[in-house]
């Protein structure tokens, strides 16, 4: 008996903490659907995702719901592209990935000469992100470097929400997270 409840911790200790862990990320993930003028939507077109910053290009095709997918992207402002014979081409450019949140980025595509090229710019952030219900703040580094006397860990943490200072001698650290 006392194997079996030895193995059973070890079980949960090993496959369970995936769970908990699964949810930390430090990549981000664009997402959408690809339609046209009507609301149709388009699969087999071809979804150009670029990193404004290095240049690397991910190359994906829509699925039979018009829907695209690509996630483990670092944290950055992308450009994505979309491109399908008959169809003018479609860019939107600035869209701003944060670690762990996924960006939706859903365009439509015009009928018309391949010459032609529609190009929507982002604006710098969303305001709701309707796809998750989590808090996140991300905090560049020039962000870090002029805070006035918070340039360590602790300050960094005290960015965040739900993030305050240990009021009531709390061990093991300099702030509370939600009340924990």
């Amino acid at each position: 008996m006392k194997n079996k409840t030895i193995i059973a911790i070890l079980f949960l200790v090993l496959f369970g903490a995936n769970i908990f862990v699964s949810g930390q990320t430090i990549n981000g993930t664009i997402i959408g659907t690809v339609t046209d003028a009507a609301g149709a939507v388009i699969p087999g077109a071809n979804v150009i995702v670029r990193d404004n910053n290095t240049g690397y290009q991910r190359t994906l095709i829509t699925d039979e719901n018009g829907r695209y997918r690509s996630a483990g992207l670092s944290v950055g402002v992308y450009t994505v592209r979309i491109e399908k014979a008959g169809f003018a081409p479609t860019v939107r450019t600035n869209v701003s990935i944060n670690a762990g949140t996924e960006t939706d980025v859903s365009l439509s595509l015009q009928a018309g000469d391949v010459q032609a090229e529609v190009v929507v710019t982002a604006t710098e952030g969303e305001l709701l992100d309707t796809t998750q219900s989590q808090v996140i703040k991300t905090v560049d580094q020039v962000k870090i470097l002029e805070l006035p006397g918070r340039n360590n860990l602790n300050g960094l943490a005290l960015l965040n929400p739900g993030v305050v200072p240990n009021q009531n001698n709390r061990p093991g650290s300099g702030f509370a997270v939600n009340g924990n």
